[in-house]
Order: C-alpha cells, then sequence, then structure tokens
C-alpha cells in the first residue's frame, strides 16, 4: 500500500513528468519463490512473465555524454546536491523512448519522451573535442534507429536535432543496424559482421571493419568504445599479428560442472537414439560448435591505407575459448573486460601497447570472475570509475558484483576498504624486496625483466562474486556506479565522510531504477585485532530507493523541438564548474614544483635560497648589489640571444657570503663563448661528490652533500648547512626553454 502511495509522488512539469524516489518494498515469499524459478528455470529467458500484459522496457542504457561528463563538474561537495553529475537513463519501448536524468537530490525528470514506433536504438552525441564542427548551430543530437520511414526496417541512421527537430542527415544502409556508439570523437555502428566509423564533427564516415563475428547473444555484434580504442570480436585469429599473453584456457570444471554437462550428453544422445529407432536421422550440423573468441583493438583514430594494413592496429589475442557476447574497458581505456556466450566465466584483462605493432604488445590475463555453473546470457557489463569494482547483468535476472584491483592480485582489507586505490605493494615490502611489484616473489623468479610486455606474466586469480543483485520478477537490463543520491524523508543525512564506494543503479525490464548502497567491510568472525592488511572482505548490499519510470499507458509525449529550458540544450558550462587552466610557455620553469610533491621539503625551498628576477637584455653582463639588489647592466649584448628571462639562484647563509660578479666569466663577445664553457666546467665540478674542496674550511664537499640531503628530510625551520666550505654560491638557469 505505501509504494502504491508513493508513487503517486511525481508531477508533470514543462520538461514532462518528474519522479521523487520512494523506498523499496521488501518481497513477499510467493514473490522470492516465482525469483528462484525464474533464476534455475532455462525457459524463462523472456524479460516478461507469461499472462503480463503491460509494456516493459524493451532495452536500457546509462548515458554519459556533454550533458553529464564527470570531467565539467568540480569536486564532489558532502553538502552541494549540484556539484554531483546527474544520471541519464535512456530508456526503450516498443513504441517509443524515453530519456530521464536524476540529479543529485533525488529527483528523476523525464527530458525526452518520443513516440514513433519501435526504436532500435538512441545515442546522445557528443561534441568533437578537437576538428571542425559543422553542426554547432544545431547541438544537442541525436542518432536514432526506429521503424518509421519506407524501405527496410532499422537501416537507416537519421541524425535530429533536439533544438529545432530538423534531421540534418539521414544515413541508409543495405543492413539493419545493431547498435551506435559514440565517444566525442567518434560515432560507431555496428551491423552483423561490420563496423563503421563516423566522426562526430562532420558525421563522414572515417573507417570500416568487416572482419567481425557475430555474437549468438543479445547483442549481435558487440563492441567496446573507448576514449581512442575500439575491440570487437575477430572472425579468425591471424598468427602473426598475434599478441602476446591472453587467455590460455577458462580453467578447470568443477564438479558441478561436469555433471551438468554429463546430464546435457546424455540427454542428447536419447534424443538421437529416439530419433534412429523411428528412421529419422539426426542432423548433423551443429550450431553449437565453439569458436575461438577472438578480440582485436584498433585505433580508430588512424586510418588504414587498407582494410587489412595493421597500421592501426593494437592488440589482437584468445580472448575466450567460446564466442565472445559482451565486452566493456574500464573508465582509463586499459582494462578490457569480457565475457562468451555460456556465461560461466568473465575475464578482465590488462592491455599493455607497444608503438611499433601489435606483435610486440601484450595482454595481462589478471582475473577470471567465475559467476556459476549455469548458463546464462550475460546483457550488460560495467566497471567503476576507480577500476575496482566489476557488475555483470544476465537475463536471468542477477547482477553479480565482483572486486578486482586495475594491476590484478588478490582482494584484501588493503586494497578495497580505502576511499582511494592504493598501490599493488606497500612501502615496507618494496623497500624490503619482497616482492618484484607483479605478484612474484623474488626468490621464485630472482631475474624479472624491466618491462611489463615480457614474460613471464601474471597467472590470473579466480574470484567468486561478493554480491548477488536479484529482482523477483524482473530482468536487469543496465547497471551503472555512481554517487548516491537518493535522499528519502526521515532518514539520516549523508554523512560528512566519503563513502568507500559507490552506489550500484540498476534498471531492470519493469522500469524500476534501484539505488544499491555497498558497503566493503573485512570478513564476520575476526577479531578487530587480528585483522591485517591481508584479510579478505565481504559485500554489504542495501536497497536504499526506487524510482518507478515505466511510461503510463496514455502518457504525454516530451519530441523535439524541446523547450528552451530543458537540461539537454544547456550549452554554456556549468558555474560549479572550474575553469580549465591555460597552458603557458613557461612550463619548463615550473616543472619541478608541479610534478614534484612532498612528503619532505625541497632543497631549494630552505632559507638559504633566494630567487631573483633579471633582465633577459642585461643578460650579458651585470652586477648584482646584494644589499640594494640593484641590478646594473654594463654594455649591451654583444650577441644574438633568445629572448627569455634567466633565474638566479642565490645560495648562502643569509647574505653572508659575497656574491661574485658574473662578468669573470666573459663580459665582451670575444670572451662570452669562452667564459660560458668555463661556467659549464666550474659547475660540472661542483656537481662532482668525491671532489675536495678547494676553498679550505677542512671539510669536503661529500660531506656537504650529506648534511644538505638530510635537510631536505627535515621541516623548514632547521638550520641550513654550513658555509664553512665557500664554493661558488651564484648559480644561472634559463627559466624557460624555446
Amino acid at each position: 500500500m505505501s509504494a502504491d502511495l508513493s508513487r503517486k509522488q511525481s508531477r508533470r512539469g514543462s520538461n514532462g513528468q518528474t519522479v521523487l524516489p520512494q523506498s523499496v518494498s521488501n518481497p513477499s515469499i510467493i514473490e522470492s519463490v516465482a525469483g528462484f524459478i525464474h533464476e534455475v528455470v532455462p525457459q524463462a529467458y523472456s524479460s516478461v512473465l507469461p499472462g503480463e500484459t503491460r509494456e516493459s522496457v524493451s532495452w536500457a542504457r546509462f548515458e554519459v555524454t556533454d550533458f553529464n561528463d564527470p570531467e565539467n563538474y568540480s569536486q564532489v561537495s558532502e553538502c552541494e546536491s549540484e556539484s554531483t553529475p546527474p544520471l541519464l537513463l535512456v530508456l526503450g519501448y516498443s513504441t517509443g523512448v524515453q530519456v530521464w536524468s536524476i540529479n543529485g537530490g533525488g529527483d528523476a525528470t523525464e527530458l525526452l519522451s518520443w513516440s514513433q514506433g519501435a526504436v532500435r536504438t538512441l545515442r546522445l552525441l557528443d561534441r568533437p573535442k578537437d576538428g571542425p564542427d559543422l553542426f554547432i548551430n544545431k547541438r544537442p543530437l541525436v542518432a536514432v534507429v526506429d521503424s518509421s520511414g519506407p524501405g527496410p526496417q532499422f537501416c537507416t541512421v537519421n541524425y535530429v536535432s533536439l533544438k529545432n527537430a530538423e534531421v540534418i542527415k539521414s544515413i541508409k544502409f543495405k543492413t539493419p543496424v545493431c547498435d551506435i556508439h559514440c565517444n566525442k570523437k567518434s560515432v560507431v555502428i555496428t551491423f552483423t559482421e561490420k563496423i563503421a566509423v563516423f566522426d562526430v564533427g562532420t558525421l563522414e564516415d572515417r573507417l570500416t571493419v568487416t572482419t567481425c563475428y557475430p555474437s549468438p547473444g543479445t547483442c549481435i555484434n558487440p563492441v567496446a568504445l573507448g576514449s581512442r580504442w575500439l575491440a570487437y570480436a575477430e572472425k579468425r585469429l591471424t598468427t602473426w599479428q598475434r599478441s602476446s599473453g591472453g587467455c590460455e584456457s577458462d580453467g578447470s570444471q568443477s564438479y558441478t560442472a561436469t555433471v551438468i554437462h554429463a546430464a546435457k550428453s546424455l540427454s542428447k544422445g536419447l534424443r538421437d537414439l529416439s530419433g534412429s529407432l523411428t528412421g529419422s536421422t539426426p542432423s548433423t550440423t551443429n550450431n553449437n560448435a565453439a569458436h575461438p573468441g577472438i578480440v582485436t583493438i584498433i585505433d580508430i583514430e588512424l586510418k588504414p591505407i587498407k582494410e587489412d594494413d595493421p597500421e592501426n592496429l593494437i592488440c589482437h589475442f584468445v580472448g575466450h575459448v567460446g564466442p565472445i557476447v559482451a565486452m566493456t574497458f574500464d573508465p582509463s581505456g586499459l582494462l578490457l573486460v569480457t565475457a562468451d556466450k555460456h556465461g560461466h566465466r568473465f575475464h578482465v584483462y590488462r592491455i599493455q601497447p607497444h608503438p611499433c605493432c601489435a606483435q610486440l604488445a601484450s595482454v595481462h590475463h589478471l582475473y577470471i570472475l567465475h559467476r556459476g555453473e549455469t548458463t546464462a546470457r550475460v546483457q550488460d557489463i560495467t566497471v567503476s570509475l576507480d577500476s575496482r569494482w566489476v557488475a555483470v547483468s544476465s537475463v536471468r535476472g542477477t547482477t553479480h558484483v565482483f572486486p578486482i584491483t586495475p594491476y590484478g592480485g588478490p582482494v584484501t582489507v588493503r586494497t578495497h576498504t580505502t576511499p582511494h586505490v592504493v598501490n599493488r605493494l606497500s612501502r615496507f615490502e618494496r623497500s624490503a624486496g619482497l616482492s618484484d611489484g607483479r605478484g612474484s616473489p623474488l626468490p621464485e623468479v630472482p631475474c624479472q625483466p624491466s618491462t611489463p610486455r615480457l614474460p613471464p606474466y601474471p597467472v590470473p586469480c579466480v574470484l567468486l562474486p561478493l554480491a548477488q543483485i536479484r529482482r523477483t520478477d524482473e530482468s536487469p537490463l543496465a547497471a551503472m556506479f555512481a554517487i548516491p543520491r537518493a535522499w528519502l524523508p526521515g532518514q539520516p543525512v549523508r554523512q560528512s565522510k566519503r563513502s568507500l564506494l559507490d552506489s550500484l543503479f540498476v534498471i531492470s525490464s519493469g522500469g524500476s531504477l534501484i539505488q544499491y548502497d555497498l558497503d566493503p567491510r573485512p570478513m564476520p568472525g575476526i577479531a578487530k585485532d587480528k585483522i591485517s592488511y591481508d584479510t579478505g572482505i565481504e559485500l554489504g548490499v542495501d536497497a536504499k530507493a526506487e524510482w518507478p519510470l515505466l511510461k503510463p499507458p496514455y502518457s504525454s509525449t516530451l519530441q523535439p523541438p524541446l523547450p528552451t529550458n530543458n537540461p539537454l540544450l544547456a550549452t554554456t558550462t556549468p558555474q560549479h564548474t572550474a575553469d580549465p587552466r591555460t597552458v603557458d610557455d613557461r612550463w619548463m620553469s615550473q616543472v619541478e614544483i608541479v610534478t614534484h610533491t612532498g612528503p619532505h621539503r625541497r632543497l631549494w625551498m630552505g632559507p638559504q635560497f633566494s630567487f631573483k628576477s633579471i633582465d633577459p637584455l642585461a643578460a650579458s653582463g651585470f652586477e648584482i648589489n646584494p644589499q640594494n639588489d640593484n641590478m646594473k647592466p654594463n654594455r649591451s649584448n654583444p650577441v644574438n640571444m633568445p629572448h627569455r628571462p634567466f633565474l638566479l639562484v642565490e645560495s648562502g647563509s643569509g647574505g653572508s657570503v659575497e656574491s661574485p660578479h658574473l662578468t669573470d666569466y666573459g663580459s665582451s663577445g670575444e670572451d662570452i663563448q669562452h667564459g660560458e664553457s668555463r661556467l659549464r666546467e666550474d659547475l660540472a665540478d661542483a656537481m662532482l661528490e668525491t671532489a675536495a674542496n678547494s676553498s679550505g674550511g677542512g671539510r669536503c664537499r661529500t660531506s656537504v652533500d650529506e648534511e644538505l640531503s638530510s635537510s631536505s628530510f627535515s621541516s623548514a625551520s632547521r638550520c641550513s648547512p654550513t658555509p664553512s666550505c665557500n664554493m661558488d654560491n651564484m648559480l644561472l638557469f634559463p627559466t624557460d626553454s624555446t
């Protein structure tokens, strides 16, 4: 009853209806039994239960575009929901498509409701990052494949402007379109055995791939699109282009899998025997024969001269024993997660490219994510923003959550109970030489190569899911890790401490979007004082809130042209976005400050150093008075010098040592060349650690270097090194390079 009341907490606005979050109702015993049957019975693959007449969601997708790009938002504030990027969700029906936006406060707003027949796919296009934009006044644009229009269905891609509803371009193909993918530079259109790549700014074709292997899964041609790379299933393995590493095998079968395979073989034998007794001849063709799952990764920004030209080939390897049905990149674009048609195990690879060719690249098989022994068709794979969690949804109605690390290895308290990604080795393990940095103890492999592209490669870890999220009567269509945004009345306000893990949002075939809060914690039953870095973890799952987003039977539409206050039409950068830093010509002069961080004090930050600016026109000859810091040029510049300022670094003990005259190294045109070589020799002698101090003091330069090194590990208030070594304390450095 409470669920029915909360469903009424929706209102209609100028941009469409708005749905507020509500509490998730607990399933009854009958619903739990129905969900169990839906999980174990293979015939329950349909996303809509028998006898159900209500409309359901055919497909769903979480979008990341210019509208909700995390780069356009500042660091997340714990008190301001405006700094949280909204979720953009696209729902496809048999009669149209919907686009929803869920903001940081939890309100779900309908941004687009298009009713014009069945829609195969709809994709919001990004603005081009680089290069020309021929449709800058028409954006935002969407690419739509629907059943409207003359000719064969789903064979035409229409690019429509949401601003004025104009079809700016229409491309007709001979075969039906499977799906459309997009990043900031390319639009990728997939077909049964072909891929076409177009430029996102001009919508002109750039690349075509015709060697795709048709998948037996829900997606006929599965691909993974990163910021620059495109991964797809290849028809055949080319030996001379094969990269090192990859999948050697899917692992040994368990006892359960062996029994299931024997039962299937027995039933098949009985069917063949019954056919021979009745006089019918069994078919000799085996359509379910396993084919190697070959993965090819190409750079779609490089257009090869010929179709078979390996110039843009990044990697080519064996990903699975069976055909591949789904794959995705992590946010970094270096981790690839794949799934085959059986759905028993999912593989996680780390790509190590080589600048020369794909043969020299390597593929590290990091993990084998074991789902179970029953066959399941994978529908969606998503990876968290920090590449530490993977969620895989199947048509059986379950979303499996696995922990991983970007570098492989076991999952422990140290790797997954902190808000940030930790290094592979702790500081103690690395300094003590207990491991080589790749998970192998040094005594076992005494000589490891310095590059990760050379063998031996890491052995994959087999991991089980820490959580299995299931809806009783609905099948999950898509999932995404994102910042929590469901704050229900009566619940405690958000904590000031940052959560260890983003929430998991799952959209089901019934149109219900549910936020699951995830809590990684140490394994139970272990005393708190016994918990170490190597302790295993478990994952707590809490269904926080639900948004019923299913389209009502007779709801009004919201089609282009959209109203001016629609968030999709916002072309300006949000106000909370930080202004990008401009790259100036003085970057090299700041490199030591920008790229070197603490925790220790740098040597040049001590009180014995001072910095002065010098006019480049007076760089040929000048005097510096330590008392009043006045620069007195002696004469004009005798030679052509690069017009750049100079930085004078003065080292001493508070100015008690008198500064030398730089004119000693040459003040005329004839002496400058000789003076420059002499200055170089003096600087080289000063940098030698074993050279003795020539100016007296009874101390060698090595002892001074040791004192300087030790002072860099101290605070700034520590005394400066003794100035007993009366060495040259004026160094001239250019503050910029041409």
